[in-house]
């Protein structure tokens, strides 16, 4: 009987042992699950370029472009940008697209960017733009530039546009520190569009040869400023040819009513100038129309010819 009661006894002693036993392994492991989750989320907070990541990254490299240009309708701008890098690292900045983000009435620098009644699904209506390279590539501590092209619609609204130069995640060409973070950027900067001139012409052109030479182009009618700015540096750019294609006639001559003019004989340049008649005129202002009757002398007989209107928008 004593020998039952002891077995039963050591038996009994045995199963709390064992789970003790499991107890303690239990709780190691769910300690060792539980720290390991830590470092795991720790890690991966801090990993640059994962998902959890959320600090700012370090800038890469740094811009350089005019704030604000002014522009007139119908003219084509050049603005310059330049990037700089800050990395040690080989890196490529793509440029991808400029677009309009807000437009104020006011001809003004100060611009916020914020939209005032300005549909910006209407840019094409504005201007277009070309970017010279779409991808800058920079050396380590090295600067770039890209030129944008922007050509203004003759009819584009006066006022202070917003736009936004869209810049493309960082591409690293060669190994880079892991703290390096690939994003991409936007830069700001304000259009300002003014009033343009604008000169329309209806003339009437013919040659009259002559015997001995030279001969005679005429020209007679009239040019209009349609623009809402004074134009400057008027004139009409006169060429003619040859029924074998031969320049005879290359010249820029002012707004000129009952006014001759010498083509030199031979070299398609200006020779002699103004010989006589009575006004010339060079300065435009808004709807301003001036007579035009000009005679061009020049060598040979030319059978076909434009002339085009040109001037400037500031003095």
């Amino acid at each position: 009987m004593i020998s039952l009661k002891s077995a039963w006894l050591r038996n009994k002693t045995g199963k709390e042992m064992n789970h003790r036993y499991y107890v303690l392994i239990s709780t190691i492991l769910i300690v060792i699950v539980t720290i390991g989750l830590v470092l795991f989320i720790d890690y991966t907070a801090s990993k640059p370029g994962e998902k959890n990541f959320v600090a700012t990254p370090l800038p890469l490299y740094s811009p350089s472009i005019t704030p604000y240009f002014n522009a007139s309708q119908d003219t084509t701008q050049q603005v310059n940008l330049t990037l700089t890098s800050t990395c040690p690292s080989e890196i490529a900045i793509p440029v991808e697209n400029l677009a309009v983000v807000g437009y104020t009435s006011k001809v003004s620098q100060n611009f916020n960017g914020s939209s005032s009644g300005w549909n910006t699904t209407l840019q094409e209506t504005v201007f277009n733009y070309s970017f010279s390279l779409s991808k800058l590539v920079l050396q380590p501590s090295t600067s770039a530039s890209a030129t944008i092209t922007i050509h203004l619609a003759n009819n584009a609204t006066i006022g202070s546009y917003s736009l936004e130069i869209n810049l493309g995640k960082i591409i690293f060409l060669t190994p880079h520190e892991k703290n390096d973070v690939s994003y991409s950027a936007s830069l700001t900067l304000v259009m300002i569009v003014t009033p343009s001139a604008n000169l329309v012409s209806s003339l009437i052109t013919g040659e009259y040869p002559s015997s001995p030479p030279p001969n005679l182009l005429n020209v007679n009618g009239n040019v209009t400023n349609t623009g809402e700015a004074t134009a400057y540096d008027a004139g009409l750019h006169v060429i003619a040819y040859s029924a074998t294609r031969t320049l005879e006639i290359n010249v820029t001559v002012p707004l000129a009513y009952d006014e001759t003019f010498n083509q030199d004989f031979g070299t398609g340049a200006v020779g002699g100038g103004l010989i006589g008649g009575s006004y010339s005129v060079t300065t435009l202002d808004s709807e301003q129309t001036v007579q035009i009757f000009l005679d061009i002398y020049h060598e040979g007989t030319v059978t076909n010819w434009t002339v085009t209107p040109v001037w400037t928008n500031s003095p």
